[in-house]
């Protein structure tokens, strides 16, 4: 693992990958909800996200583009922590979610079981029912 970013110096790799991030505006409502989506990148990892939408929703097609993208893009010894920090700010960036949670888990048969979770929101927003209900229904 090193202390520099996995990217080059010139930011094209962050912004090819964060292309593929296909949005969809949503109409305001009074209604809260959580969104998920999942997808397993190889034998071993898989990765999910969790989001509370303000603007804008991921496309399934637009995010499984993206995972695959990004993935692939990161040197094979890049720390799992530092892959989940760098969707998550991908996302936040793209998606501006009211809330968001990346999770990463790599699995190998053998090896002790890795998650990562990297969680964010938009400064001041919260909602402890839905947050607390979440959680419980994991």
């Amino acid at each position: 693992m090193t202390d520099s970013h996995p990217e080059d110096a010139s930011g094209e790799g962050v912004h090819a990958c964060r292309q593929l991030l296909a949005v969809l505006s949503v109409a305001p409502t009074a209604l809260t909800s959580v969104s998920t989506l999942s997808l397993a990148l190889d034998n071993t990892l898989s990765l999910t996200v969790n989001y509370v939408a303000d603007r804008f929703v991921l496309t399934r097609d637009g995010f499984a583009a993206y995972a695959k993208a990004r993935t692939a893009a990161m040197p094979w010894d890049t720390a799992l922590e530092t892959l989940a920090a760098l969707v998550a700010d991908d996302l936040a960036n793209e998606l501006v979610p009211k809330w968001l949670r990346v999770t990463f888990t790599q699995d190998t048969h053998g090896a002790p079981r890795h998650s990562v979770v990297v969680e964010d929101r938009q400064p001041g927003w919260d909602h402890p029912t839905l947050l607390r209900s979440f959680e419980s229904g994991r």
